[in-house]
């Protein structure tokens, strides 16, 4: 049974017995009997690809200030991630790009069950691709 996730310009692989749930904002993919949820918003920035420093920026703006940003790579996307613990909540938020796409994913889950999840969801995110083809090439990747 194929269990990929099929939007517009990208695509995953639901862990067994997740769902997903779409509205005008994000995507939302919790197990059946939910514990945490991963939250996936996307944008095309257009004609020419995401730099680093642009990707860097936005997690910057986004994250807290005492999380610290480390890179990472997603399947056929790269980018920075950032953990923290606050108000018994554990959250990462990743921001992600491939060419013109620029994806942005939390995954928040209550401290005590931080580790729960923690395979399907880096399944999940490992299993990233992207759909369609632009003209824009990808940036080199970092080593």
């Amino acid at each position: 049974m194929d269990n990929t996730f099929h939007p517009a310009w990208w695509s995953v692989q639901l862990p067994v017995g997740w769902n997903a749930r779409e509205d005008s904002e994000c995507v939302t993919f919790q197990a059946a009997i939910p514990i945490g949820a991963v939250q996936i918003s996307a944008a095309r920035k257009g004609t020419r690809s995401v730099t680093e420093a642009e990707l860097m920026d936005f997690a910057k703006d986004e994250s807290e200030s005492s999380a610290k940003i480390a890179p990472v790579t997603c399947g056929e996307f790269a980018g920075f991630a950032a953990s923290l613990t606050k108000d018994g909540r554990s959250w990462s938020k990743l921001w992600l790009c491939h060419k013109d796409l620029v994806i942005f994913v939390t995954y928040n889950v209550s401290s005590e069950h931080d580790q729960v999840e923690y395979d399907e969801v880096w399944g999940l995110l490992k299993s990233f691709k992207c759909k369609g083809s632009t003209n824009v090439p990808r940036p080199p990747e970092r080593h």
